[in-house]
Parts: C-alpha cells; structure tokens; sequence
C-alpha cells in the first residue's frame, strides 16, 4: 500500500486529519422519523385484512397510487433539468414564489 493511501484524507483546506459531520438530527427529529416509519409500515400489516373484505380488486387502489407517484416523479425530473441546483422541493417552491422562507 502507497503512503497517500494510508494518510486520513485531506479537508477543504488541504490540511489533513479526521473529517467530521455535523450533527442534524435532533432527538425529537429522530423520534419524529421512527414513528412516521412505524405507522408507515402499518400499511402493509393491513394489505392482508383488506383483501378478505375486497378480494381481487386489492390491486385497484394501488395501480392509482402508482400512477400519482409517476405523475410526480416526471413533474420533479422536468424541475431538476430545469433548475439543476440542489435543494429539491425547496428550490422549486422559492423559484415559482418569488420568495426565500429559508
């Protein structure tokens, strides 16, 4: 093995040494995320109880949710080739507005 590769990697400046990431996420952000996934997953655990009630037309709804979501999907991908910045949802809503809330 090299010498480069076994020095830390370089910082922005150039010097070298441990690169940190700063800490987002909160506690309360965290618990916000669990719980979202929680009730999230909840979904599928009733997929099994509303097919006894409406059998085969199970598919229906979700064939709808599919297509919602690739309405929004190529709605973000014509966005992102207009406005190539990083930001997502939020670039998009301060260009249509006219107004920073950040």
């Amino acid at each position: 093995m090299t010498e480069e590769a076994t020095t830390a990697p370089a910082t922005a400046d150039g010097a070298t040494g441990s690169v940190g990431l700063r800490r987002a996420i909160t506690g309360p952000m965290l618990f916000a995320f669990i719980l979202g996934d929680v009730l999230g997953a909840g979904i599928y655990a009733l997929m099994g109880v509303l097919s006894q009630d409406v059998g085969g037309m199970l598919w229906a709804p979700l064939i709808v949710a599919l297509l919602l979501a690739l309405l929004t999907a190529g709605s973000y991908a014509e966005l992102v080739t207009k406005y190539p910045r990083a930001g997502g949802a939020a670039v998009f809503a301060e260009r249509a507005f006219h107004n920073r809330t950040v």
